[in-house]
C-alpha cells in the first residue's frame, strides 16, 4: 500500500509537556479550498485547544501541502470512527462548508459491522429510524418527549453465513452525538462491532476468533489495584487497541469552479476501508457485498467517477491517496 501522509507535530506536543509520539494520517484529497483526510482509529479530533496546540495534525497539513494557514477542521468524527473528515484551507471556505453542514446539504453515507445476522433485520433490509435523543453528562439517551430529532437511514448490505454480522450502509439527516451509535444499539438492537460503550454484552467466541492482532473489542476491565487479577495477564481478546468498526465511507458536498460555463458542481468523495475493517469482512465473508470504491477510494463530479489520474479542472482537485489491499 502507498498513500500519501502527513505525521502530527512534535515540536509544540514537547513544548506542552505531552508524550504523544508522530502518526501518519493519510491524505485523500486536496483542491484549492477543501483538505480531506482518511481519519485513522484513535485520532481525537475535538475542538478542544489544549489538543489542538499539542498533537494536531493539521499543522502537519499546513507544513506537507505549504499553506499560508494552518486548515480549518470542520465538522468531527468520534476517536475510534475511521473516515472521511473535511479541513478548510481558509475562513472563507471554512465559512462556506459550515454553512453546507447547517443547511444540511452535505451528504455523508457510513459503512458499520454490526452484530446480529440476517435474522436481526426487517424483511425489506432497510428503514429509517426516527427516534429523538438527549444528550446527557456521560452517555447519549432516546428521549421522545424533550430529545432533539434524530433521523438516520440503514439499509442491510448483506449478512454473513459464518458469524453474526451484518454489513450497513447508513444516511444521517441530522448530526446528534453518538447518534448512529445510540440507534443501533437501542433501536435496531445490531450495536456496531466493538462498540463497548452502548453495548456490553462480550461477543461469541466465533466473533472474537476473527478479531485481527492488535484490536480489542471487549470492555476493559475495572480491576481493583494491588489484587491478584491486576497482575494477571491479559488474554490475547483484552490486548490491543479499543476499536469500534464505523467508516464515514463518503461525503458529497457542493464546490465551484474558478471557471467555465458550470462553475457548480456535486463533488463526492470516497475513502477507503482501513485494514482491520477489511480483515474481518473478509474473514466473515461480507466482502462481497462491498463495492470495489469502498476498498479503494474514489472520487465523482455530478455523480460521474472521475479518474483518480486526472485533476478537477477549474477547482485544481487532485486525489492523493494510493490504495491496494
Amino acid at each position: 500500500m502507498n498513500v500519501t501522509t502527513v505525521r502530527t507535530s512534535t515540536r509544540l506536543a514537547r513544548r506542552q509537556g505531552s508524550r504523544t509520539s508522530p502518526r501518519a494520517v493519510p491524505l485523500l484529497y486536496v483542491d484549492r479550498g477543501l483538505i480531506v483526510i482518511n481519519k485513522p482509529s484513535g485520532l481525537v479530533c475535538q475542538s478542544d485547544k489544549t489538543w489542538k496546540e499539542a498533537r494536531s495534525p493539521w499543522l502537519a497539513c499546513h507544513t506537507k501541502l505549504q499553506l499560508d494557514h494552518e486548515p480549518t477542521q470542520i465538522h468531527r468524527l468520534d476517536k475510534h470512527t475511521t473516515g472521511a473528515l473535511l479541513l478548510a484551507k481558509s475562513t472563507v471556505h471554512a465559512r462556506s462548508l459550515a454553512q453546507q453542514f447547517q443547511a444540511h446539504t452535505i451528504k455523508k453515507t457510513y459503512l458499520a459491522i454490526v452484530r446480529g445476522g440476517r435474522k436481526s433485520f426487517l424483511e425489506a433490509g432497510r428503514g429509517t429510524i426516527n427516534t429523538p435523543l438527549r444528550i446527557g453528562l456521560d452517555r447519549v439517551y432516546e428521549d421522545a418527549e424533550s430529545g432533539n430529532p434524530a433521523l438516520t437511514d440503514w439499509e442491510l448490505l448483506g449478512s454473513s453465513d459464518k458469524v453474526p454480522l451484518s454489513l450497513l450502509r447508513l444516511s444521517l439527516h441530522s448530526g446528534i452525538k453518538h447518534q448512529l451509535r445510540v440507534h443501533l444499539a437501542n433501536v435496531l438492537h445490531a450495536p456496531i462491532l466493538g462498540d463497548t460503550y452502548y453495548s456490553n454484552k462480550a461477543p461469541p467466541r466465533e466473533i472474537l476468533d476473527i478479531i485481527p492482532p492488535g484490536v480489542s473489542i471487549l470492555p476493559k476491565k475495572i480491576v481493583p489495584a494491588g489484587t491478584d487479577a491486576e497482575s494477571a495477564p491479559l488474554r490475547p481478546e483484552e490486548e490491543g487497541k479499543p476499536r469500534v468498526f464505523l467508516h464515514a465511507a463518503n461525503v458529497n458536498l457542493t464546490r465551484y469552479r474558478s471557471s467555465g460555463p458550470s462553475k457548480r458542481l456535486v463533488l463526492g468523495i470516497t475513502a477507503p476501508l482501513p485494514r482491520d475493517f477489511l480483515s474481518i469482512c473478509e474473514a466473515a465473508d461480507l466482502t462481497r457485498f462491498l463495492s470495489p470504491e469502498y476498498v479503494q477510494g474514489g472520487l465523482k463530479v455530478d455523480d460521474e467517477p472521475v479518474p483518480l489520474d486526472d485533476e478537477i479542472s477549474g477547482l485544481e482537485g487532485k486525489w492523493l491517496a494510493r490504495e491496494s489491499v
